[in-house]
């Protein structure tokens, strides 16, 4: 009797979490995240993670690089990985940047923030619009996991939530 209503609990936990997707793991970079299930991941890509919601426009990404270069024989922190990195957003406008600490490293030894932003013009509608790239920069070891999450101005009323999910979710182990 015990166990069935052990399992009916744990049953009743994830009914009523409500979530509908599954877990990205790599256990080669060791690190985990929920991916929503009505997004399309695509493995074939260069990249250690890929993840679009479908609508052309909101995506995630997740990049591994050395965290130093090699010239230099100590680890770069976050934040020299995402200053060297914020070269090749020249057409991108900065928004914002701060170190996360605590439980926001998400178990990395360093952890940066940053959010840059830029106007297109939307085809359909001839009428500019915001692309948002939230990007976080993980240092572990002599990796630096990049996690980069976009959407734009018109999708993020109906994509933070999953955006959030997604950001919220990874672990790096």
């Amino acid at each position: 009797m015990k166990k069935l209503l052990l399992l009916s609990l744990c049953l009743l936990a994830v009914v009523s979490t409500n979530w509908q997707g599954y877990r990205w793991v790599d256990d080669r970079f060791n690190f985990t995240m929920d991916i929503p299930n009505s997004w399309q991941v695509d493995s074939t890509t260069r990249r250690r993670a890929y993840a679009n919601r479908g609508d052309g426009v909101t995506e995630f990404y997740i990049e591994v690089i050395p965290a130093n270069r090699k010239d230099e024989q100590h680890n770069r922190t976050a934040r020299e990985v995402a200053t060297d990195r914020m070269r090749g957003y020249d057409s991108w406008r900065y928004i914002a940047g701060r170190e996360l600490t605590g439980n926001e490293r998400r178990g990395a030894q360093s952890a940066f923030s940053v959010m840059y932003g830029r106007s297109i013009l939307q085809r359909a509608t001839a009428r500019p619009i915001q692309v948002i790239a939230q990007e976080g920069y993980f240092v572990r070891g002599n990796d630096v996991i990049i996690v980069t999450l976009i959407t734009d101005s018109d999708t993020w009323d109906s994509s933070k939530r999953e955006l959030l999910q997604i950001w919220n979710s990874l672990r790096i182990r």
